[in-house]
């Protein structure tokens, strides 16, 4: 059997009238695999489902997952699996190693609700929920506030000003010099501090960098 990564599924062979296998994309590109069953499971926006002219049945689940991960020292706790709930919300949390797996359920619908919020309720509520998720909320506090102090900066004094054709001195310094424009990038796209969520086959050097 053969264990493809990273791959994304992008519609079916078909040989005789009779599906054959998958296309797929992966790290080295497009690719394709046959096998004698085909099973559609490729996620909420799949592409083999339209492709064999399969409808998805509704539940009516009163529920969306919002999934994403947050990054994992070795040093944090070795917590496993949990799952938390407390006054209608929920949480289940999934230790991969080397970054936790975060499924956050909230009510049918609301995730524009929640984007209107912004970013910080959702931090604490998810820290209240469990409480080991604190520690990584106050460690990323400091980082978070100065990455976007920076974001904000760089939009009123560059960006917008740049956009109404009024670049001061500043702005057309960065943009003569290399070493600038990869420094500024940087601190507004990376941010400061950063912590990458690696694969769970990082070398053990590489986890704690």
């Amino acid at each position: 059997m053969d264990d493809f990564m990273q791959a994304e599924a992008a519609g079916l062979l078909r040989e005789g009238g009779r599906v054959t296998g998958v296309r797929f994309r992966g790290p080295d590109g497009d690719r394709q695999v046959r096998a004698h069953l085909t099973v559609a499971a490729d996620g909420r926006h799949s592409a083999v489902r339209p492709a064999a002219g399969l409808r998805p049945r509704e539940y009516g689940a009163p529920m969306d997952v919002l999934q994403f991960r947050i990054s994992r020292r070795d040093s944090d706790p070795d917590e496993g699996y949990h799952l938390r709930m407390a006054g209608g919300r929920s949480v289940a949390v999934i230790n991969r190693g080397t970054y936790r797996n975060i499924a956050y359920m909230i009510r049918k619908g609301g995730r524009e609700e929640l984007r209107r919020a912004g970013i910080q309720p959702l931090r604490d509520d998810i820290a209240d929920l469990v409480g080991f998720l604190a520690a990584v909320r106050r460690r990323r506090w400091a980082p978070t506030v100065a990455t976007q102090a920076l974001q904000r900066t760089a939009q009123r004094f560059g960006i917008d000003r740049a956009l109404r054709g009024q670049a001061g001195p500043d702005y057309r310094m960065i943009a003569r010099l290399p070493f600038m424009r990869a420094l500024t990038s940087r601190l507004l796209g990376v941010g400061v501090r950063p912590e990458h969520v690696r694969p769970a086959t990082a070398a053990p050097q590489d986890r704690n960098r």
